[in-house]
């Protein structure tokens, strides 16, 4: 896991034309939270795109097995988390401009993002999260959304056959 301030540092790198950045990062949304338009055009995700992964070429994606790839993300996320080997970022827009004007009461704010390395991929993941509470159950880090690299996600999807 890199530290903030090597990412910052390869930042500087990329824009004084001595590294490349990624190729192109995906977004994957879930359970309908997120509007897919305010987060692609959200400022603070672009920056933070931009700090991880060297510049911002950032498009949505639709997975064939949504649930299946939900259930990676937030396994390979709860990894990280208990081995110590991921960062928390509070995001500071409001939940509220960031989400469907349809989504439930299921799901509430504040989001937080979390930057981590999963197995088989090269480069690091960012979740999006935020409370979950059906009633009898809560999750605090709920995945509604991820960014990876393009390259990552196409070798993880073709990996691993659940997906």
């Amino acid at each position: 896991m890199k530290k903030l301030s090597e990412i910052l540092k390869e930042q500087l790198l990329i824009n004084k034309g001595i590294l490349t950045p990624c190729s192109s990062q995906s977004l994957v949304l879930f359970d309908n939270v997120l509007d897919a338009g305010k987060v692609l055009q959200s400022p603070e995700i672009e920056k933070l795109v931009t700090c991880i992964y060297g510049g911002s070429a950032l498009s949505l994606v639709q997975a064939e097995n949504p649930e299946k790839l939900h259930d990676w993300f937030r396994d390979e996320q709860y990894k990280a988390v208990v081995q110590d080997r991921s960062m928390i970022y509070p995001i500071k827009t409001p939940f509220e401009e960031l989400t469907l004007d349809t989504q439930g009461n299921l799901f509430a704010g504040p989001a937080h993002a979390l930057l981590f390395i999963p197995d088989g991929a090269t480069h690091n993941v960012l979740t999006i999260t935020c409370r979950w509470n059906d009633g009898l159950f809560t999750n605090g880090n709920y995945v509604i959304g991820a960014i990876i690299d393009a390259e990552d996600f196409g070798r993880i999807v073709a990996q691993d056959q659940r997906i």
